[in-house]
């Protein structure tokens, strides 16, 4: 509980130290914050429950980023709480903790834990009803509790669609073991495990799902190859460079490959020896095992049949519980043999790589927003500075950019709107860019950087300035940044990958 409480003001600090992204502002804006019919409109970047929950923490707490990222933060004290039940479960104080912090440390699950997604409530949830099911069998818990189950994993289901086929393929196959564990009442348990779960599906979402279009799935993998390159990247990122010291960064960082591949080998082998065993532990690792290889296997029938994307990154982040907790579950029915302690060195090993890899300043899939914030203020000072009040943005900036002029009222700034990199227009005063693609209009527009982050390429480029006058690529030059106070480059928080 001590380290929950820590892991939940680490979450906290990130929530109010991170940049907004620009998913999280398209959807906050466009949805939450939107007219009231925007809630239910049927897309798939609006994660209803998420939605809802923003839509009501906004009307309480008022426009800013810690609002709009309270409802992923409730689904971060859901996850922590089921994860203590789960670890809960098994036995050695050592094991115990190196389990917890594989599934709540894992940085693939932490930043989803913060973003203002419907991601950390969809996983919440789903870790919840599997916590609740291993009690159910376990203990033999009254049918009432299958109810809840029920109810939980069509929670997941509602704050966030992708979650659909992994939340039915788990409900299915722990229903199935609780079915067999309890067969006399195995029809009942059917009645409670469906039904709850039905109503609330068709309460929250039957209008969203029979209005939604085949086009707006359109995000993720096109084979099982990328899917899986896509989970392993997301689980396992580069180390911080601020917590591994230079020497021993390139060791560390290539351990992370053996480290992956050992521990899909492991699982492997302990599903095949947990075959013919009778432990709760083992029957949770067979039945999670089933539901992880069903997901993949009707995602792949959708992917073939229908068109429907493969899982790719965020879209597949329920992957991570279940495996780590397969791997968990496999290892501790095992009593003082070799599988308990290889599995036990497999997940020391992991919560060591996961607990360098912890950061504050920026999600994995949109690096690019790292500096949104200070780009803001930024250009705010060159509205002040030099009276400009029109920036051509490129779009990876503009959805949180609109998001900090609406919180900081800056309404004497105009909306930012999309530009594409073919198509800078070539008669404004200032540009805000990613560096790589701004790159050839800065040569042949003989613009100014104003601002410039190595570590992700963020620019803000100026053509002509009433109050300094810049002039040329490179113009600025660092005698002259102490004089005039200009910004150009922020600290480069991490190595180039």
């Amino acid at each position: 509980m001590l380290a929950s409480a820590a892991v939940f003001c680490y979450l906290l600090a990130r929530a109010c130290i991170q940049s907004v992204t620009i998913d999280e502002a398209d959807s906050f804006l466009t949805f939450a914050t939107g007219p009231p019919w925007a809630v239910w409109y049927p897309s798939a970047a609006n994660h209803l429950l998420n939605t809802l929950l923003e839509r009501l923490s906004w009307t309480i707490f008022g426009f800013n980023q810690v609002s709009m990222r309270l409802p992923a933060l409730l689904g971060a004290v859901i996850y922590l709480i089921a994860a203590i039940s789960i670890c809960e479960r098994f036995t050695g104080a050592f094991f115990r903790l190196a389990v917890f912090v594989c599934l709540v440390l894992n940085p693939f699950v932490l930043d989803y834990l913060v973003a203002a997604r419907g991601y950390s409530l969809a996983v919440g949830f789903l870790l919840a009803a599997i916590a609740l099911f291993w009690r159910i069998l376990d203990q033999k818990h009254s049918l009432q509790w299958v109810a809840l189950c029920s109810i939980l994993l069509a929670l997941s289901v509602a704050a966030n669609f992708s979650f659909a086929i992994a939340d039915l393929m788990v409900g299915a196959t722990l229903l199935t073991a609780v079915a067999f564990s309890q067969r006399r009442q195995a029809a009942l348990a059917g009645i409670y495990g469906i039904l709850p779960g039905a109503a609330v599906v068709l309460f929250l979402c039957s209008s969203l799902l029979l209005h939604s279009r085949g086009s707006e799935f359109y995000y993720g993998a096109r084979s099982l190859h990328e899917m899986w390159n896509s989970l392993r990247d997301a689980a396992f990122p580069a180390p911080n460079p601020e917590i591994v010291n230079e020497l021993l960064y390139p060791m560390w960082s290539w351990i992370r490959i053996p480290l992956c591949a050992a521990a899909v080998v492991l699982l492997g082998v302990q599903i095949a020896a947990l075959l013919v065993r009778r432990q709760a532990s083992a029957l949770i690792a067979i039945t999670l095992s089933c539901a992880a290889i069903l997901t993949v296997a009707l995602h792949w029938l959708a992917f073939h049949k229908i068109g429907l994307p493969l899982p790719k990154a965020r879209t597949g982040l329920f992957f991570a519980p279940l495996l780590t907790l397969i791997l968990a579950a496999g290892t501790n029915s095992f009593q003082r043999n070799r599988w308990r302690a290889h599995g036990t060195v497999v997940l020391t090993l992991c919560a060591a790589y996961f607990l360098t890899c912890l950061r504050f300043h920026y999600f994995q899939e949109w690096r690019f927003n790292e500096d949104t914030k200070q780009v803001f203020w930024v250009a705010r000072d060159i509205e002040r500075r030099c009276g400009i009040h029109d920036f051509a943005t490129e779009w990876h900036y503009v959805a949180a950019l609109n998001f900090y002029r609406m919180q900081y009222q800056a309404y004497s700034m105009k909306p930012f709107v999309a530009v594409h990199k073919d198509s800078f227009p070539k008669d404004k005063d200032s540009y805000i860019f990613w560096y790589f693609d701004g790159e050839p209009l800065l040569k042949s527009e003989r613009l100014a950087v104003w601002y410039h982050n190595e570590s992700n390429g963020t620019t803000v480029a100026v053509r002509a300035c009433n109050s300094v006058q810049l002039s040329g690529i490179g113009a600025v030059m660092p005698a002259k940044i102490a004089a005039t106070g200009i910004v150009f480059s922020s600290p480069n928080r991490e190595r180039a990958n």
